[in-house]
């Protein structure tokens, strides 16, 4: 009565609900095209990626474009049922698309957008006040939290330093010098 159930795990993943991913093969039209052909599926589409072999606008019969989506589980399958239908083109050549689970391809990973956070700062606002009344200078607007600070122990080390090498450098070419005239102060009376 018990009977033994194996299953690999590729077939778990590749049915698995938490799959969404698909790939379309052999798509002769467009980008724009097949956007057309995939409207109906877009609010539930999070990612799409169209490879074209569409170069200078022209499609070789046999390199074929595709197409790799992430889409929402629930409708994942529909998708794929009807992608393996035939379709026809703006010049009304019949074409059938290869539609299938792509369990292994990778998505890029969601980034926020920082460009509304810059605009809406308070250093942008200043900046864009000063600059529409004409009152800003070429190197006049620095803000308060872009400025090194004013004393550190560490930065007045430093400057301490440089300033003696410096200095002994000055000192050393100055002696050089001296030492080179009083050698050569003979040299000068004999001419």
């Amino acid at each position: 009565m018990d009977q033994e159930i194996s299953i690999r795990w590729s077939d778990l993943q590749m049915y698995s609900s938490s799959n969404c991913k698909a790939v379309v093969r052999n798509i002769p039209v467009s980008e724009a095209e097949f956007r057309i052909l995939i409207q109906r599926f877009s609010e539930k589409i999070k990612w799409l990626k169209f490879y074209s072999n569409n170069k200078q606008g022209i499609i070789k019969k046999d390199k074929l474009s595709k197409c790799f989506l992430q889409l929402d589980p629930s409708v994942i399958n529909e998708f794929i049922n009807e992608m393996n239908s035939t379709f026809f083109d703006a010049k009304g050549e019949k074409f059938t698309l290869e539609a299938e689970l792509a369990s292994f391809q990778s998505v890029p990973i969601a980034t926020a957008s920082q460009n509304t956070e810059f605009f809406t700062s308070p250093q942008f606002l200043q900046f864009k006040e000063l600059y529409e009344s004409g009152n800003l200078e070429q190197g006049t607007f620095k803000s308060e939290e872009n400025l090194p600070p004013k004393k550190s122990s560490l930065v007045e080390m430093v400057k301490s330093e440089l300033e003696e090498e410096r200095k002994k450098k000055e000192n050393k070419i100055k002696k050089k010098g001296n030492k080179w005239n009083k050698k050569n102060k003979n040299w000068k009376n004999k001419k």
